[in-house]
């Protein structure tokens, strides 16, 4: 889908620039005071990075703008990339315009895009286009999921993770067993992806919080697969005791980790955190590049609105 006159609109992208800037400006004008500042220098990240940027980079800062309800801006943004760059960063920018959609009827295309890719027999984008699905919280039909099946090697155990995160999501009573399984797996990026499943799921049962505690005691420090489980760890609360420690190593991960893990970290700590780690968060943002920049910005926003969305007073 086209929209008139936006070819041009990137093509100045000074001006579009500007544009961002002042629209972060506004926001920040309007915001609390104690953090105005901070909160106008992360939207500020957020839109530099919708417009400077064309991979995942700005994959994510449309996600991350479009879950701080800014998805008329997103999906304006967006929408003359439905058709650029390779097909990878496509599969991406159809996940943002279906999750900045203004309308379910207007997010249908872009998740039937998706679902093409994820459900056909032999594509090398399979993966991330199953894994866009379950983001977006989409389900399958029962015999879609019969017709994946059949073409997926159920010996991959870290791409059939997302698999039964799909039939998780399709109410398949056997799949979340075998996610929590996959935390026990030999192949490192199963036990990634097993943990970073989990942590978006609204897990309380005790036997999979018991194995969750288990997979961090297990993994090894400084390994990618460490960041996803300690993040499932604080998110789910699977330690009381532990939990204090896990935070720390995760502050040290999104202090100096690899941008990869540091984005992961965020992802986490930005569900839990409170407002007496935004300054030094600030302050990294600020030094920071990319996803990482990202990221910071995203965790940011998300603590301040819900520290707000406490503080303000019942009806």
């Amino acid at each position: 889908m086209k929209i008139p006159g936006l070819r041009i609109l990137q093509e100045m992208g000074v001006l579009l620039f500007v544009v961002s800037m002042c629209w972060a400006r506004d926001q920040g004008s309007h915001e609390n005071g104690r953090w105005g500042q901070l909160q106008t220098e992360a939207r500020e990240a957020l839109a530099a990075a919708m417009v400077g940027e064309r991979n995942f980079v700005r994959i994510h800062a449309g996600e991350a703008r479009a879950a701080l309800r800014e998805r008329d801006a997103v999906y304006t943004g967006f929408l003359d990339e439905a058709e650029q760059g390779d097909e990878r960063y496509r599969v991406g920018a159809w996940r943002v315009l279906a999750l900045s959609a203004p309308t379910a009827a207007a997010a249908t295309p872009w998740i039937r895009r998706i679902e093409e890719i994820a459900t056909a027999a032999e594509d090398p984008l399979r993966l991330l286009a199953l894994e866009s699905l379950n983001k977006l919280g989409y389900t399958l039909s029962a015999p879609e999921l019969q017709r994946m099946r059949a073409h997926w090697d159920e010996s991959q155990e870290a791409t059939m993770v997302f698999l039964w995160w799909a039939e998780y999501l399709a109410q398949r009573p056997d799949a979340l067993p075998k996610i929590a399984a996959a935390l026990s797996s030999s192949v490192p990026a199963a036990r990634a992806r097993a943990a970073f499943v989990l942590r978006s799921l609204p897990i309380t049962d005790r036997e999979i919080l018991s194995s969750l505690r288990e997979a961090i005691h297990r993994e090894p420090t400084g390994t990618m697969p460490r960041v996803f489980l300690l993040g499932a760890g604080v998110v789910l609360k699977a330690d009381s005791d532990d939990d204090a420690v896990w935070r720390t190593e995760l502050e040290q991960v999104l202090a100096n980790g690899p941008e990869a893990a540091r984005y992961q970290a965020a992802q986490a700590l930005m569900e839990v955190s409170t407002p007496t780690v935004l300054e030094q968060w600030g302050q990294i943002m600020k030094r920071a590049e990319g996803d990482t920049r990202v990221a910071l910005a995203w965790a940011i926003l998300r603590v301040i609105a819900r520290a707000e969305m406490t503080q303000k007073p019942s009806p």
